[in-house]
């Protein structure tokens, strides 16, 4: 895991790489964008997905322990995967598709881990990956 210091906040990010090619291990990852404020305990979720289909030993972890709420970790796997050389992507924002009601760990209180992917990320139609872009349905 590589920490990188933002401004006034620390990014944490761990690199996949197999062979000199970006990867994931096995048939899925859990990716997590989280923030954590200097001097904090805990962390806070910004973004999870479970992208491909991990393996149960691969699968997301519950955040225990003193500051913590009890996430509902109901974050299912893509269906489907991406191929060699293909992206999935985020077709729709969260809202309307987790809890939004401040009792999860999200920076405002959101539940990430019951955001319901199968609406929020693609799961046909995978296309190559288009750094940078933003889809239209997720400009405000």
């Amino acid at each position: 895991m590589k920490k990188v210091f933002t401004g006034a906040r620390w990014c944490a990010k761990t690199i996949i790489v197999r062979n000199s090619t970006a990867s994931l291990t096995n048939t899925g990852e859990v990716i997590s964008l989280f923030e954590k404020d200097a001097g904090a305990s805990t962390v806070h979720d910004v973004d999870l997905l479970l992208a491909g289909q991990p393996a149960a030993n691969n699968g997301l972890v519950a955040k225990t322990g003193s500051g913590y709420k009890t996430d509902a970790m109901t974050i299912a796997n893509q269906t489907s995967t991406p191929g060699s050389g293909l992206s999935t992507k985020r077709i729709a924002l969260e809202a309307g598709h987790e809890p939004q009601t401040g009792a999860g760990n999200g920076i405002t209180g959101d539940d990430e881990t019951a955001e319901d992917t199968s609406a929020t990320w693609d799961k046909t139609g995978f296309t190559a990956p288009t750094p940078g872009v933003v889809p239209a349905a997720l400009v405000p």
